[in-house]
């Protein structure tokens, strides 16, 4: 167990240092109307650029800027945890590689333009994404997958010396507990559904008509007074 926890470990970590790399791997293509053919890493489309294209600094994308500085901080979690074997890095490194991850496979299911500025390009005839974009997204991810695993065996492995529960065993627990709450509720009948509603319609109407009222003199004295 301990070979595997420190198998997932360091896996975990390889994974999340390889999707911080393909972000400087072509993430887009384009063509412009004069015939040339240009593409852009995923680094320049988060933090600008000077690109030949238009002689100028690219425009930054915070969607991508979010993506690669969220991979760069699980890969900083993921290298303290190989050092040190700490629980909060373990949740870090999973919450971090989760939310971009998932990001990054929006971004490449998407059309590039949501997630391009072409502000900066005049006149381009096709753009498309690479698929590194699609790798970058699916690396991450398995990294995430990883961690959790990683974070799963390691707990394994603490239960079993301290004679405590699994956080699978917790959730299973839980649920149990919660069934047997759920059976001890007390559902009303119909009658006393339709009676509880007639009640609560009949405040409500006889409190609107309070409220209309009161607004009618409140607005008359108003009137009086202006």
């Amino acid at each position: 167990m301990k070979v595997l926890n420190n198998i997932l470990k360091v896996l975990t970590l390889v994974f999340s240092v390889a999707g911080v790399v393909l972000f400087f791997t072509n993430f887009v293509t384009f063509n412009l109307s004069d015939g040339s053919a240009y593409s852009l890493v995923g680094a320049q489309m988060a933090f600008g650029s000077y690109c030949d294209a238009v002689a100028s600094n690219l425009a930054k994308s915070p969607k991508i800027i979010f993506c690669m500085i969220l991979s760069i901080i699980a890969v900083i979690a993921s290298g303290y945890n190989v050092l040190k074997n700490s629980v909060a890095s373990r949740w870090f490194t999973i919450v971090t590689n989760a939310v971009s991850g998932i990001y990054m496979l929006v971004v490449a299911l998407s059309k590039p333009w949501r997630f391009f500025d072409l502000r900066p390009f005049d006149k381009i005839t096709d753009i498309a994404y690479t698929p590194f974009v699609l790798v970058t997204a699916l690396v991450i991810l398995a990294a995430f997958a990883l961690s959790v695993a990683h974070q799963l065996v390691a707990d394994s492995i603490i239960a079993k010396a301290e004679g405590k529960l699994t956080i699978l065993k917790k959730v299973a627990k839980f649920f149990r507990e919660y069934k047997a709450e759920i059976h001890k509720i007390v559902w009303p009948n119909l009658k006393s559904v339709s009676k509880n509603t007639l009640i609560v319609l009949a405040m409500c109407a006889i409190f609107g008509v309070f409220v209309w009222l009161l607004d009618l003199g409140l607005g008359a004295l108003i009137g009086l007074i202006s």
